[in-house]
Order: structure tokens, then C-alpha cells, then sequence
């Protein structure tokens, strides 16, 4: 005779210690990931950080070389300040070679791309031009087809077979030429005898400049100006704090051009200056210090810390 036997269950305590096995289970498998996944963006961050730092550095190793080609050395680096912006406000306006804050790093190069092709004349091709006349309030040249200047673009005039130049900077946007203008005058901003780069006056005052000789006039050249700095972009608010993004940017200090952004990440750019005579030492590598300026001749030197001796 069979005997009938009740069906075994799961007993309470053992569904508790089933649950309590499989929660353990569960919080490990969320912690490993969750570390795992701080892992990633950590890693993610720095491979970011090392990209912009990189992309940084190739920025200036591709425009540091051309600094000063073809111009008056002195002019080379913007020792004063270019108060002139676009500054931006949260970097205390334009920070220029401050050792308490972040640097800028200015400095200017005469344009390379233009030739003087021997069967075209006395014609040059490319971002060089012949010069008709100058005034102390524009400057007169002989433009080619597709031409274009920007506001804010700094010339440099030359006399030939003389050492007289002088700089100036254009005062107006010119639209690309549909054909070529013999006489194109270019309006330029007014003349300041304490700023080098408007001394249009130094020009108009010399006869290579103001009359058009019949064979080899004076010349008109691009000198394109770099300025790299940090400038923080806002990106949004957190409760009443608002988030910045610092970026390091170039201006090319051309109306109707914005600034390029070179890398993100960058918060902070510093510079120093190391001299071709031992004994001045460097400039601008104490930290908390002001970076000072201080006038002088061409022969005078400084050995002072953080001091650049301007001509």
C-alpha cells in the first residue's frame, strides 16, 4: 500500500538567504561596473587633456618660426599690452604677460605668400602690392581680380633699394575685387606717433610713398598678427554658479573674422622669455609676480626679474 507524502516547499529563511545571496551578487556586480565606468572617463579625460595640450603645442610650433619674418625685430613680440581686445572679462580684460593670471602672447610676421613672376612686369602676385600713394589717411595701391583686406589688417610699406618703411593699419572691409582696380584706396585708421603699427604720417611725409615712380615703386606687404590667450566660454548654470569651458583661442585682429578656437581644456597659458645676452636673465617665469615693461634704447638691457626692456 502506497502512503501518500505532502510536497516539500521553500521555507521563508530560505528565500531570505536566496534574496540576500542575490542582492550581495548584484551590488558587486553594480559596484565593479560603476568603478569600471569612472575608470573609462577618467581615462577618457586625460586622453582629452594630452589632445588639446598636444594640438596646443602644434599651434605654436607652426606659428612661432615665422615671429618677426621680414619686419623691424623690435615689433617682433607685443611687449605693451594689446588692450584692444577682444578682451574677455572673466580673465580680468586682457591679461598680457602676467604671471598672476593667465598669458597672452602676441607677436607679428610679414606674409610670405607673394613672388615677383618675370614675365608679368613690374607686377607682383600673391599679398604684396605696388604702392601709388600714401596719405595720412589712406593708402593708394595697384589691386589685382579677387583682392580682399579685412578691417584691422596691419601693412607694411617699403621703398625700395632705401631703408625707409613704415606701418599702418586699414580702417575698412574691402569685398574680394571682381576685376583689378589701378587705384584702389584703402581708408586707414588714424595715425598715432606712440603706436608703430599706425605711422602712416612717417610715410606720407617721404617721396617714395607719395608719388608713383616709373620703375620700381614702394611696395605694400601683410603683416598677420597671432594672438593666442584663454578665453572661457560659458557652457551653462549650476543652481547660481555659471560653468565655463576655457578654451584656448587665436585673433588675427581682422573685423568680421571671429576668433579660432586652437583647444579646449586649456585653462591656463603661461610664458616666458629667455635673451640672446646671458646676463639679461628671464623674464616672466616668477609666479605671482607682475610681468613689467620698461622703456628704453635700443643698447639698454635689463637683469631685472620678470622685466622686459622695450625700445
Amino acid at each position: 500500500m502506497r502512503t501518500h507524502r505532502p510536497a516539500h516547499g521553500v521555507t521563508l529563511v530560505e528565500l531570505l538567504i536566496t534574496v540576500a545571496v542575490t542582492l550581495i551578487v548584484i551590488s558587486g556586480a553594480v559596484v565593479g561596473m560603476n568603478s569600471q565606468q569612472r575608470a573609462y572617463n577618467d581615462g577618457r579625460r586625460l586622453r582629452d587633456a594630452q589632445t588639446s595640450g598636444r594640438r596646443a603645442l602644434l599651434s605654436f610650433e607652426k606659428a612661432l618660426p615665422s615671429a618677426g619674418f621680414g619686419m623691424d625685430a623690435a615689433l617682433a613680440f607685443d611687449f605693451q599690452g594689446w588692450t584692444t581686445g577682444p578682451c574677455p572679462t572673466q580673465m580680468s580684460a586682457c591679461p598680457l604677460d602676467a604671471t598672476a593670471n593667465s598669458d597672452e602672447l602676441v607677436f607679428f610676421s610679414r606674409d610670405p605668400r607673394y613672388w615677383t613672376p618675370a614675365a608679368n612686369g613690374d607686377d607682383l602676385v600673391g599679398n604684396a602690392w605696388r604702392i601709388k600713394a600714401v596719405t595720412t589717411s589712406s593708402v593708394t595701391i595697384r589691386a589685382r581680380a579677387g583682392d580682399s583686406f579685412a578691417k584691422g589688417q596691419i601693412f607694411l610699406a617699403v621703398c625700395p633699394g632705401s631703408s625707409n618703411y613704415a606701418y599702418f593699419t586699414s580702417d575698412q572691409n574691402v569685398a574680394p575685387l571682381s576685376a583689378a582696380n589701378d587705384s584702389l584706396q584703402i581708408q586707414l585708421k588714424t595715425a598715432v606717433a606712440s603706436n608703430p603699427f599706425l605711422r602712416q604720417d612717417a610715410a606720407a611725409a617721404i617721396a617714395c610713398f607719395t608719388s608713383t615712380p616709373s620703375a620700381d615703386p614702394a611696395r605694400l606687404f601683410l603683416i598677420n598678427k597671432y594672438r593666442f590667450h584663454v578665453r572661457p566660454a560659458e557652457i551653462g548654470t549650476v543652481g547660481t554658479a555659471t560653468q565655463y569651458d576655457p578654451l584656448l583661442v587665436l585673433d588675427r585682429g581682422l573685423d568680421g573674422q571671429d576668433e579660432v578656437i586652437v583647444a579646449e581644456g586649456i585653462e591656463s597659458l603661461q610664458v616666458a622669455y629667455s635673451f640672446y645676452q646671458g646676463t639679461i636673465g628671464q623674464a616672466g617665469t616668477t609666479v605671482g609676480t607682475a610681468f613689467t615693461k620698461t622703456a628704453g634704447t635700443a643698447a639698454t638691457a635689463t637683469s631685472a626679474a620678470n622685466t622686459i626692456t622695450t625700445t
